[in-house]
């Protein structure tokens, strides 16, 4: 049965996965081995675009926010990575095992359903929003400055730690899977850890 899968991953000014290496495997300017760069022009942009530098939109965001960038912690999380998608058999249930496919109408929904829950959970947080066609199963990566409103009330500071605790992060996946479950899309089994195709 198929199944709601939601994924967070951090985003830092260092490391691993910095604004510049993400920006690289959303935009598809570096080689990206599980996609196929043949279909790589159906990918479709949610929000902003390939020509905007995801680590100008953060540091817009956090300007914005009244937080001054260049007073962050050298480790600091400037944004986190949220892949939203479900498992391969429900966009293809003719066929599940025929990668790079899916039934137009269920692209549709996931696509629609993906869009309203990254718009009510994170508004303008949100500062980059693919859907990526080119891999095996369609998927959205959204890329969330974790801004959080600060306990007085006025203003907001970057908190990571915060914004995707076990508990919130339980009930995004929650939230995600509640959006689908009308849509024929099953259960998914709490606290597993699903592996990327």
């Amino acid at each position: 049965m198929s199944a709601p899968i939601l994924r967070v991953g951090k985003i830092k000014a260092t490391g691993r996965s910095t604004p510049q290496s993400v920006d690289g495997h959303l935009c598809r300017s570096r080689p990206t081995p599980n996609a196929d760069s043949s279909r790589t022009e159906l990918n479709v942009w949610l929000v902003g675009s390939a020509d905007e530098k995801m680590g100008d939109a953060i540091e817009k965001t956090l300007t914005n926010a009244r937080i001054d960038p260049t007073k962050l912690r050298r480790d600091a999380v400037l944004a986190n990575d949220v892949l939203l998608t479900v498992s391969p058999e429900w966009f293809r249930p003719s066929d599940p095992e025929n990668q790079g496919t899916w039934d137009d109408a269920r692209l549709k929904i996931f696509t629609a359903e993906a869009q309203a829950f990254l718009t009510k959970t994170f508004g303008k947080r949100v500062v980059k929003a693919v859907l990526h066609l080119d891999e095996a199963t369609p998927h959205i990566q959204a890329v969330v400055v974790p801004l959080m409103r600060k306990k007085e009330g006025s203003g907001w500071r970057l908190s990571s730690r915060d914004m995707f605790d076990p508990t919130r992060l339980a009930s995004l996946q929650q939230g995600w899977e509640d959006r689908l479950q009308p849509h024929g899309v099953g259960l998914r089994t709490k606290g597993s850890r699903a592996t990327h195709t």
